[in-house]
């Protein structure tokens, strides 16, 4: 089911809508991680030019909302990896609990 524009930003915007109980080490929510991942890739934090990614990376199906978390997170670490601004292995990022995106580190959109 394709999400329609508004809906999704209003739960993107309003991190409180997607909270509940999460024993995950990753902190935060997966919608932020995916909106962090698609900054990072698109290197940009224009939501406009994101918003593709963002609804196609929605759509991918996980076990839960933590393996989700981690796989964005991995993606982050490899693009700032490849972009030679990270300065330890991709596992290490993986597992620096500070090595968070701006969407996850303000607990918002960023906005």
């Amino acid at each position: 089911m394709k999400m329609n524009r508004p809906v999704f930003l209003f739960l993107l915007l309003s991190s409180n809508a997607l909270a509940g109980p999460d024993n995950c080490p990753i902190v935060g929510e997966m919608v932020q991680w995916i909106a962090d991942y698609c900054m990072a890739a698109g290197q940009t934090d224009d939501l406009e030019v994101v918003m593709p990614c963002i609804e196609r990376e929605s759509q991918i199906q996980f076990r839960s909302s933590c393996i989700a978390k981690h796989y964005f997170k991995r993606r982050m670490c490899e693009i700032t990896y490849a972009n030679s601004a990270l300065h330890k292995s991709v596992d290490e990022c993986l597992n620096d609990p500070g090595f968070v995106g701006p969407t996850v580190g303000s607990g918002s959109s960023g906005g």
